[in-house]
């Protein structure tokens, strides 16, 4: 019987909401790879966004990654560049992340190059032309250089397992690269999901988190709250009459029991004896 949008059995189970669970491998191999980079430099440089566009400009062009990489032939590409000033330190850090597309092993080999040139790179020196009336050029050396391995990037709906993606499962959904469960009164009963769908009116996860299922509150008051009135009443009315028939066969099966239960009371008197003759007769009245 359907209330509000759930199924309630007839047992008094609520069965699930919505959604087909997606059928499909739980791991499989990402169409591209990230890798993440920072090279720290000394100086007074990158307060301005002047000079953060001269400092990405040059570091685009930059002779050791020019060399031999992937950068250089385009197979990988910056994905993200960002640049950090700290004036209490008089320093600058580059951030970098670079990007490849997988090849049919799911491999990014240009990265994994990159990875070692880039580790490299202490000691060397970049210079920035600054873009102002004298065309400057300010040259920086690098003083640490540190770059993670390239790892998997993975779609939404999905988190990275190193090399590998996986599907975030139900009741699971993906949340900056991560698959968390779904809060409760959420749900979510398909994989690959990238958020979860609030419970339905009157139902819930019972203080529950990750949940693939809401469940029916008061599950027979919602399934009379669906029937008419008139309907309601003729219910009543049918339960009150079979109320009143079986009380009176249990009440008339109670008498005649009581009535079967009788036994005859017996008194047993003597009685003067009648003489006839010689012979005294004497005999018991029975009443």
């Amino acid at each position: 019987f359907a209330v509000g949008g759930c199924f309630v059995l007839s047992s008094g189970i609520n069965a699930e909401y919505g959604g087909v669970t997606v059928g499909t491998d739980p791991e499989f191999q990402p169409t591209a790879m990230l890798m993440e980079s920072s090279l720290k430099f000394s100086g007074d440089y990158c307060r301005t966004s002047s000079e953060r566009e001269a400092l990405e400009t040059t570091f685009r062009s930059w002779g050791p990654l020019m060399v031999g990489t992937c950068i250089a032939d385009d197979s990988c590409q910056i994905m993200e560049l960002s640049c950090k000033h700290s004036a209490k330190d008089s320093e600058f850090v580059l951030s970098v992340t670079f990007k490849e597309p997988t090849d049919s092993n799911g491999a990014a080999v240009g990265l994994t190059a990159l990875y070692s040139t880039i580790a490299a790179l202490k000691g060397a020196s970049i210079s920035v032309t600054e873009v102002n009336r004298k065309r400057s050029v300010i040259t920086f050396e690098v003083e640490e250089a540190a770059v993670s391995p390239p790892v998997a990037k993975c779609p939404g709906g999905s988190e990275r397992l190193l090399v590998t993606c996986q599907w975030c499962d139900r009741g699971t959904y993906e949340m900056e690269g991560n698959c968390v469960e779904c809060p409760k009164d959420t749900y979510q009963p398909s994989k690959g999901s990238t958020s979860c769908m609030a419970c339905p009116t009157d139902t819930s996860t019972n203080e529950e988190t990750g949940q693939t299922i809401c469940l029916a509150e008061n599950a027979i008051e919602s399934l009379f709250s669906g029937l008419s009135t008139t309907l309601i009443a003729i219910i009543a009315g049918g339960a009150a009459v079979v109320l009143i028939i079986i009380l009176t066969t249990i009440i008339c099966a109670v008498k005649s029991k009581k009535k079967s239960a009788r036994v005859m009371d017996v008194q047993i008197r003597p009685v003067q004896p009648v003489m006839t003759g010689q012979t005294k007769v004497g005999y018991v009245e029975y009443r």
